[in-house]
């Protein structure tokens, strides 16, 4: 095993000095969890695979291989095995978080200071539990036990949509309609908006669980810590990156994306998706927020119809003042007081009224699942999920109308809980 450790460090850090080391890091996470093919990253809760990591990948990791069954007939080992994958695996996954070429000895100086573990996995690599090992490749995701599918906030089937063509409520939160302004309220633009951003913010972290908290409560910057990737907040950048990706298109793009007719989220047209794509890749060059959420790309396509309806309505005109709460809040005390004319100016310094009226309006939610008083489709979905038949699933949940096909779409997301053990 020892042996086998320091063959591979060897190995890895050739290919950082010969400026293969990205290809080498990507083609080792692929061994070691499932990596989404538009953002090329790990999916959460993936780490599972590797349990079933074949030795013969090993050969296929680094540049002139030497086949696994010379190297362990070398190390007196049988053909196509690892002594002890979990303590290995471990290691691979520490090793490739040093990028700098290093000699041998140096590298392990600084696993064993990054990770207590190491001193283990090559002291007494046979103590190494796979639950140790899941935990390692589990640790640079948002923890599972913290935020459970049950939490209204990360159960959502959709996404909040957009209220504005620059954005979603700014007086609510589109998951579980917590008001982020008392009712009712009276001030000024400045003072409300103030109000607004304290009570928005709060919220966000809490639910959101955004690291060490922010002024904003939206995805702050992703770090690396010590060779490790700090846990992220749950939630991306989204909204943000759909006007910017908009704002980027030429005008004949923007008209062709308006012009489209309803759009299913499940069943885009070309333009649509491809426009997603455009809106994801946004999202990872943010660096901020959730970026190992399988469901990135259907996110930004499930935002994509809200906010074409708000630019129809209202026209897009992207300046210093479109992302300003008073631009926001304006939209949206037009959309629910049309009548009302004194909404469409917001100066900063102009007092404004909230009628209590306002806060009982019927507004778009992200639908969520709740099936506590269904036990017999309970029944069948466990069965569903259990075989890992997401297509099953959807048909269950349509059948009877039970529930509509756009929710029944986003609980595929249980067969891919259940495959990670988190069901």
């Amino acid at each position: 095993h020892r042996n086998l450790v320091l063959w591979t460090i060897e190995r890895y850090m050739r290919t950082v000095l010969n400026n293969q080391g990205d290809d080498t890091r990507s083609k080792i996470l692929g061994a070691l969890y499932e990596i989404n093919n538009e953002t090329n990253l790990p999916i959460e809760f993936s780490g599972h695979i590797s349990i079933s990591f074949s030795p013969s990948l090993l050969s296929v990791l680094f540049p002139d291989p030497v086949p696994l069954r010379d190297l362990n007939k070398h190390f007196g080992l049988e053909p196509e095995a690892i002594p002890f994958p979990s303590a290995f695996l471990l290691f691979l996954r520490r090793l490739i978080d040093i990028r700098l070429h290093d000699s041998t000895a140096n590298t392990i100086t600084k696993l064993k200071a990054s990770d207590p573990l190491i001193q283990q996995v090559l002291e007494d690599p046979a103590t190494v539990s796979e639950s140790q090992l899941l935990k390692t490749l589990s640790e640079m995701f948002v923890p599972f036990d913290k935020t459970p599918f049950s939490d209204v906030h990360r159960s959502g089937l959709g996404v909040p949509p957009f209220v504005s063509p620059y954005g979603p409520s700014i007086l609510f939160c589109a998951y579980c309609l917590h008001p982020f302004v008392p009712s009712p309220y009276e001030g000024t633009i400045e003072e409300i908006s103030e109000v607004i951003k304290k009570n928005r913010a709060d919220h966000f972290n809490k639910v959101f669980l955004v690291p060490g908290g922010s002024t904003t409560g939206m995805p702050p910057s992703n770090k690396v810590v010590q060779g490790k990737v700090n846990v992220p907040s749950l939630h991306i950048n989204l909204h943000r990156s759909v006007v910017d990706a908009f704002a980027a298109l030429d005008e004949d793009q923007k008209s062709a994306l308006l012009a489209c007719g309803p759009t299913n989220p499940f069943q885009p047209s070309k333009i649509v998706d491809e426009f997603a794509s455009k809106i994801v890749q946004r999202i990872l060059d943010s660096k901020k927020g959730n970026l190992y959420e399988e469901r990135i790309h259907r996110s930004a396509l499930l935002a994509i119809p809200s906010f074409l309806q708000a630019v129809r309505s209202f026209g897009f005109s992207l300046n210093e003042s479109s992302f300003t709460f008073a631009n926001k809040l304006s939209y949206e005390l037009q959309i629910a007081f049309p009548e009302n004319k004194e909404y469409k100016e917001l100066p900063p310094l102009s007092r404004i009224s909230i009628p209590s009226s306002f806060f009982s309006l019927p507004r778009p939610i992200v639908p969520t699942l709740d099936l506590q008083d269904e036990p017999l489709i309970q029944q069948n979905l466990l069965r569903a999920v259990q075989e890992d038949n997401a297509d099953r699933v959807t048909q269950i949940l349509c059948e009877g109308g039970q529930v509509n096909s756009v929710s029944a779409e986003g609980l595929s997301l249980l067969a891919i809980a259940s495959q990670r053990g988190n069901v």
